[in-house]
């Protein structure tokens, strides 16, 4: 995966999460495939807790 992609995708991320309203994973993974961004809930979940490193 490209890093643009990783960059743009945790951009989205945090853009959401900023909002302060305190979005559960599945709106999360609803606002990212706004942007064409399809992700499994476990790899939303790694993102966000900051699990394993993106490849």
């Amino acid at each position: 995966m490209a890093q643009h992609e990783v960059f743009k995708r945790y951009a989205l991320i945090f853009t959401r999460l900023s909002r302060d309203d305190f979005p559960s994973f599945q709106q999360i993974q609803e606002y990212l495939k706004r942007y064409d961004i399809n992700m499994s809930a476990r790899n939303l979940q790694r993102d966000v807790i900051g699990g394993a490193p993106p490849k």
